[in-house]
């Protein structure tokens, strides 16, 4: 009896749900916003980063790349340079 009841719920349970899912399509739902208040999400920290570099390159007050700060010491660009000179 309880095999006959879950098959019968089953048996009907699907085609109803298929046709209600058409006529009623599920509501568009938009992601949670899960960051604590005052907190900045990651693209408003990069665009703050960004603004301040730009404001601190107008000032004259910019931090050197640290990145191609000591790119001629490790080619040996500075070393050519002076023995250069020298030889001149």
């Amino acid at each position: 009896m309880f095999f006959g009841t879950f098959f019968l719920i089953f048996i009907t349970y699907w085609p109803l749900n298929a046709l209600y899912e058409l006529v009623v399509p599920p509501k568009e739902m938009k992601k949670a916003d899960l960051t604590p208040d005052g907190e900045l999400t990651e693209e408003q920290q990069a665009a703050a980063a960004a603004a301040a570099k730009a404001a601190a390159i107008e000032k004259g007050e910019a931090q050197q790349d640290e990145e191609n700060l000591n790119a001629d010491k490790i080619s040996g660009l500075s070393e050519n340079i002076k023995n250069n000179n020298k030889m001149e």
